[in-house]
């Protein structure tokens, strides 16, 4: 609905609203007005997204402000783009105008936030969702899917900025740890006084910048999808990611199998060039890597990696499961069934008499949520997505589960 400069967006109440000028400057204008109507009674939480530095994508180039070519004509190459090449030659100015342009309008804000004498008790985050390796990775075999400025485990993709100023993040501390944007939910519902626990993903970064976190391991897990399916985990020493053989990044969200993809030793190449992913000389750490990284994506199965039946084999599925107990009884009216594992090699669950059912984006979810293997205790979900009916509750049992 815009592009660098002019458009619409649509407001809460779904009601489009035009703006003209650069968008970034028009966003943060947009944003501003909430000040004008802030009783200041009670707490607020404001999230600003920009699109910008991001390229446009049906125009395939990067949109800074009029006159970014000539103002950042004489930048300073980094390396990895030196070495590789890609469209940096033409797009980087407009891309240090697109970041150049975020400063200013972040600036923009602290300045209202003083005004309104709220800055002093205002916690503001700055970050990104991923970089741009500009055209420079996913050029080997392995790209299966699409790609463009992005879909890559390398650093110009995968790290990004992130400042924290206020409330406890004070002192102007660079954090050297690695960290995960993943992270950020928590660290926000922490600074409003809400301890989640284990209930999400990531970790407070709170705990990780005044030193409370001594068992931490210092390294961040990434899912590539689309360029291929994959998965990397990053360390200040290593970087190593795996691809899925023969799966279309564009099209699966996981895959069973995954195959080396590249490693790089960051102490002798920072930049990410050359790949030692198949060097005997690095084997030992790459099976150290293999194991960490196997580590995450197990942790990780239960809401990525997830395999969906068709609908043969769900009706198979169901018949197996109502030969083995005559007691479950379900119906089940929507495309498709869901399980998510991986399950316990013994292939025996121990079933609880619970279940719920919520709705997810219009569609009635019902999950049977299973606390432990009746023979090695381990603990997993059996989920049905579609609309569908529970006829009985589950009664405690040992169910065969359908091994693919």
């Amino acid at each position: 609905t815009s592009h660098g400069y002019d458009g619409y967006v649509f407001d809460e109440n779904n009601n489009r609203v035009d703006f003209k000028g650069y968008r970034a400057d028009c966003i943060t204008d947009l944003a501003l007005e909430f000040f004008d109507q802030y009783d200041k009674q009670k707490p607020f939480f404001m999230t600003i997204s920009h699109i910008e530095p991001h390229h446009q994508n049906d125009r395939k180039h990067y949109e800074g402000p009029i006159g970014s070519k000539e103002k950042y004509a004489n930048y300073e190459v980094p390396a990895d783009l030196a070495a590789l090449g890609g469209d940096y030659q033409e797009e980087y100015p407009d891309y240090l105008g697109a970041c150049a342009s975020l400063d200013e309008n972040l600036g923009k804000l602290i300045d209202r936030l003083k005004k309104e004498g709220l800055y002093d008790n205002t916690v503001i985050i700055f970050g990104a969702d991923h970089g741009s390796h500009f055209k420079t990775r996913n050029r080997d075999g392995h790209l299966n899917g699409y790609d463009d400025y992005k879909r890559s485990g390398h650093d110009a993709a995968l790290r990004v900025p992130l400042v924290i100023a206020g409330g406890p993040f004070k002192g102007g501390k660079v954090e050297e740890q690695i960290v995960s944007t993943a992270s950020l939910p928590k660290t926000i519902l922490a600074l409003a006084g809400v301890d989640v626990g284990d209930a999400m993903i990531g970790e407070n970064l709170v705990d990780v910048v005044e030193g409370n976190t001594p068992e931490r391991i210092n390294e961040a897990f990434a899912q590539i999808s689309e360029s291929r399916c994959g998965r990397c985990i990053r360390t200040p020493e290593f970087l190593y990611a795996v691809y899925a053989p023969g799966v279309n990044g564009g099209v699966a969200a996981a895959a069973d199998v995954y195959a080396d993809d590249y490693m790089y030793d960051l102490k002798v190449d920072p930049v990410q060039l050359n790949n030692v992913v198949a060097d005997p000389t690095y084997a030992e750490a790459k099976a150290m890597l293999r194991a960490r990284l196997l580590d995450w994506i197990k942790r990780r199965r239960c809401s990525s990696d997830h395999h969906r039946l068709s609908r043969p084999e769900e009706e198979i599925l169901f018949e197996t499961l109502h030969k083995k107990k005559r007691h479950v009884r379900r119906m089940l009216t929507g495309s498709f069934f869901e399980v998510v594992g991986p399950f316990p090699a013994c292939g025996d669950m121990h079933i609880p008499k619970t279940h719920c059912v919520r709705r997810t984006s219009g569609l009635h979810r019902s999950e049977d949520h299973v606390r432990a293997c009746s023979h090695c205790g381990t603990g997993r979900t059996i989920c049905s997505c579609g609309r569908q009916k529970v006829q009985e509750e589950i009664l405690p049992g040992r169910l065969f589960l359908w091994r693919w």
